[in-house]
């Protein structure tokens, strides 16, 4: 793992760092994360992170206010959002084709798995659908099949890498709304 930031202080006692401003971190995996604040212990498997970014694989990204990283494996994170669609390069603020946003979710690095709390789905920026707990499988993952949304129904779809909506490929790097 690889730390980057403005400022970073190392306790050899506790062998805690506090990293502040501009923090970059790459796992071995290559996923990204980008954050304000965190402190991490000596091997970066358990920290905790404010205003957190993240880059990964299969050209998705997640966001949160806040996250707590136990065992490297398990990334719990608070007021997230997530998608696959690349952000519109003449107007950057407007809403991705979709995007998820959860009031907690948990990253299972191990498991292949994120699941949603609370969570509604958005197109174009207009919440279509709302979830009280929602799974999908990590974007490292080629191929897996069922989504599950809530205790009583579950829809089965198969997500990779190929997608599953076709159109202009401007509009997002994964799904595609017809045009």
């Amino acid at each position: 793992r690889i730390l980057r930031a403005d400022e970073i202080v190392f306790d050899r006692a506790t062998g805690q760092s506090v990293a502040k401003g501009g923090i970059v971190l790459i796992d071995p995996s290559g996923q990204t994360m980008f954050a304000s604040y965190a402190e991490l212990d000596r091997e970066f498997k358990n920290g905790i992170f404010k205003d957190v970014g993240a880059l990964l694989p299969d050209n998705a990204r997640m966001a949160a206010n806040g996250m707590r990283r136990t065992e490297g494996t398990i990334n719990e994170l608070s007021h997230v959002v997530y998608s696959t669609c690349n952000i519109c390069v003449d107007d950057p603020k407007r809403p991705p084709v979709w995007q998820i946003k959860a009031k907690a979710a948990i990253q299972d690095t191990e498991h292949q798995m994120i699941e949603y709390k609370d969570a509604s789905m958005e197109l174009l920026g207009v919440p279509v659908a709302y979830f009280p707990y929602f799974t999908h499988p990590d974007p490292s993952v080629p191929r897996r099949s069922a989504v599950s949304l809530a205790a009583a129904m579950s829809w089965e779809f198969s997500m990779g890498s190929s997608g599953s909506w076709t159109g202009a490929p401007e509009t997002c790097g994964r799904c595609r709304l017809k045009t």
